[in-house]
């Protein structure tokens, strides 16, 4: 089947237009599709008894489970600078320590004023200082 100048011209220009997503763009389509796993607090292990997962979504908002409750909130980035409003979450009862480090992530999400992200690691920084790192979930991705 022979392409004929109008298909040509289309196909073109749907190139040229895809070609002109930077490559921050593409990074951070992919981190709105996975689902983020916790595995560093200020440099320290999460206590065991508890998934923390973390999503960004593309609409600016963000959610996830601290362990025992989920949280929500939004979140803006540029490049790498990061903020998040304040971050609302659910009130079950849980044990002492896991709902303490919750608090504390909550915390560090809200202090955050830096990200950096790739396709296997997310950091959330205050200044240089690393405070909470997420990698891909097993075997989840998001939409």
């Amino acid at each position: 089947m022979a392409l004929n100048r109008r298909t040509l011209l289309l196909l073109a220009a749907l190139g040229v237009a895809t070609s002109c997503v930077s490559p921050s763009e593409r990074r951070w389509a992919e981190v709105r599709r996975t689902t983020w796993s916790l595995v560093s607090i200020e440099g320290e292990p999460p206590i065991p008894g508890g998934v923390v997962e973390l999503h960004l979504e593309g609409g600016r908002r963000l959610f996830g489970n601290g362990g025992v409750n989920e949280f929500f909130g939004s979140y803006l980035h540029d490049g790498e600078a990061f903020t998040s409003t304040k971050i609302a979450t659910t009130r079950r009862v849980g044990p002492p320590d896991l709902l303490a480090q919750e608090r504390r992530i909550v915390s560090l999400i809200e202090a955050a004023d830096r990200v950096e992200a790739s396709s296997n690691r997310l950091r959330l920084l205050a200044g240089e200082r690393l405070l909470l790192e997420f990698v891909p979930a097993k075997g989840t991705k998001i939409r």
